[in-house]
């Protein structure tokens, strides 16, 4: 007896990895009234997820630590997920962002 083996190939589709950005002012690391609505209005697409939070400052390790900080610590406060947090002081953005992978 011979034996007919079938190979089914599935093509999965790429994960969708979602930004958001949170501005802040230049030198500082203080969250805004508009990006704490900003980043509440995450909390649904993020809760229980793990999620990588970025925080930028050209040439400046702690402020970007504690703009990643901010964030996380806003994020924290409202929900439960796993942070990933980096920093980036080779670009010149006063700027967080928050990348998670939807579901």
């Amino acid at each position: 007896k011979s034996k007919v083996t079938a190979t089914t190939v599935v093509k999965k589709k790429a994960p969708t990895v979602v930004t958001t950005v949170v501005k802040f002012s230049a030198k500082s690391a203080t969250l805004t009234p508009a990006a704490k609505l900003q980043l509440a209005s995450l909390t649904k697409a993020i809760a229980g997820k793990k999620v990588t939070i970025t925080g930028y400052a050209k040439g400046n390790e702690n402020l970007a630590t504690r703009r990643d900080r901010a964030v996380t610590n806003y994020l924290k406060s409202k929900i439960k997920f796993a942070a990933t947090m980096h920093q980036d002081i080779a670009t010149s953005l006063n700027q967080v962002e928050v990348q998670w992978v939807k579901a």
